[in-house]
């Protein structure tokens, strides 16, 4: 069975499962099957207490929150996922954030209608690995490899900055560093992430006024 085998490769990664427990899940009616189901942090911590494991905090931070390097300007930003997948951003200078897009249309949130926007967009060029798992819908369900080395651009304040990512273990957090070997820092905000395959292209342009 796919499940099964997702299962298994869960587990080799040490990770805590929670499964079979309706206490901990809910789902909504606005979605179809299996997009419509939904936890929480708290919940999860009371799945995990009901088990008698321990929860536990991160000792470190995942980026660093400063001012950021000098980059190429950069403000508008186009991840060529296939068909309605296509990702879009619009740097706001106003609100100094980046206006995010799919498939050509603003996205924005469902309850506030507001549009989603993270004040740093960071890509990590990684490979990706076929598990010959496929899901209830028959499509592949691909890993992508995140512990290791690779390129990077970092997107924020208005600018795009090439970078490198690295990470030694899937405990660990993944370093963002210069070409010096200096982290890079990004300002204070949410940080949206995209694992990129190698192959696909990431376009950024300098939108001019009459753009």
């Amino acid at each position: 069975m796919p499940f099964q085998r997702f299962f298994r490769f869960l587990q080799s990664y040490s990770m805590r499962i929670i499964v079979g427990d309706a206490r901990y899940f809910w789902r909504t009616r606005d979605r179809r099957a299996p997009h419509n189901l939904y936890t929480s942090t708290f919940l999860l911590q009371e799945a995990m207490k009901a088990r008698g494991e321990e929860t536990y905090h991160w000792e470190y931070d995942l980026f660093r929150f400063g001012e950021p390097p000098e980059g190429t300007k950069a403000s508008d930003i186009k991840i060529a996922y296939p068909g309605s997948y296509a990702v879009g951003y619009h740097y706001d200078a106003t609100t100094r954030t980046y206006l995010h897009e799919m498939g050509g249309s603003p996205h924005v949130d469902r309850i506030s209608g507001v549009q989603l926007s993270p004040t740093t967009v960071m890509v990590l060029y990684v490979d990706y690995e076929d598990l010959g798992i496929r899901d209830m819908a028959g499509e592949l369900s691909p890993d992508c490899r995140v512990v290791g080395s690779g390129d990077a651009l970092v997107f924020c304040a208005g600018m795009v900055i090439p970078a490198r990512w690295e990470r030694e273990d899937i405990s660990r957090p993944i370093l963002f560093s210069l070409q010096d070997g200096s982290e890079v820092a990004i300002p204070p905000g949410q940080v949206w992430v995209h694992l990129v395959p190698k192959w696909l292209k990431v376009m950024y342009t300098e939108r001019t006024e009459a753009g």
